[in-house]
Parts: structure tokens; sequence; C-alpha cells
């Protein structure tokens, strides 16, 4: 982005060299210039989005752990009352 933006040459051509439509051009200039390229913000915005995937991944777990546990328990009980009954 520092390149294209001190480049003598014209936007067209920064386009036309990086395969790019000029909106999203002015809309990289824009992100750049309110630090929105920043690899500190852009590293710690991945790790929050990681912790968040790996909270939902743990809660999600725990629910089915609780679910086959719970299923256990009943088989455990319909068994033992099956066995009493012969």
């Amino acid at each position: 982005m520092e390149e294209l933006l001190s480049r003598e040459s014209g936007t067209a051509q920064a386009c036309r060299e990086y395969n790019v439509c000029t909106s999203v051009l002015y809309h990289w200039k824009e992100m750049y210039s309110r630090g929105g390229f920043d690899n500190e913000h852009t590293e710690g915005s991945a790790v929050k989005h990681r912790v968040a995937k790996l909270g939902r991944l743990v809660g999600k777990v725990t629910l089915e752990n609780e679910l086959l546990r719970r299923g256990l328990q009943n088989s455990l009980i319909i068994f033992d009352l099956n066995q009493a009954s012969v």
C-alpha cells in the first residue's frame, strides 16, 4: 500500500497493474489511512476471532457431552429396570 501511495503513476495504472478496480483501490487507501492494515490490529482481530470460535466449540462439545451423559444414564436405568423384571 505504501508503494501505491508513494508512486508517481496514476491510479488507473496501479489498478491495471494489480488487477483491481478503482473503487477497491480507493477503499484500500482509506483503510490504510485509518490504520486498517496495521499488522497488530489484524493479528489482534484474528486472535479475538479465534478465541470466540474456540469458545463456541467448547460450548458445543460441553452440550454434546452432557447429552451423551444423560442418554447413557437413561439407558442404564432402563437396562436395570429390564433386568429387575426378568
